[in-house]
């Protein structure tokens, strides 16, 4: 079988989310300029299960604020403390896949 014809067989056996199943997280883009070359790092993290690289990020916390949810999420899932902006960076969507 071709390809694309497995692909798409593959594809017809896997249920979208609802929109209703919609979650939001966020997550604290963790970085540091060093002044002498103005060289940048961003701090990434592995996922406990399937070790992928990914930010340290959560469910919002009731009670806190997007910024400040993020800088908890930075300090429990990397150990990292530093300044946080109030302003949001970005948005990502995606789509997950169930089967």
């Amino acid at each position: 079988m071709p390809k694309s014809r497995r692909l798409l067989a593959e594809l017809t056996r896997v249920r979208f989310a609802h929109p209703t199943d919609v979650q939001h997280q966020v997550s604290a883009v963790c970085h540091r300029v060093y002044p002498a070359t103005n060289d940048l790092e961003v701090l990434l993290i592995t996922t406990r299960e399937c070790h992928r690289w990914t930010l340290p990020k959560d469910r919002p916390m009731s009670g806190k604020a997007s910024h400040d949810a993020a800088k908890q999420e930075a300090l429990e899932e990397a150990g990292i403390k530093g300044k946080v902006s109030k302003r949001i960076f970005g948005r990502f969507t995606f789509v997950k896949m169930t089967r």
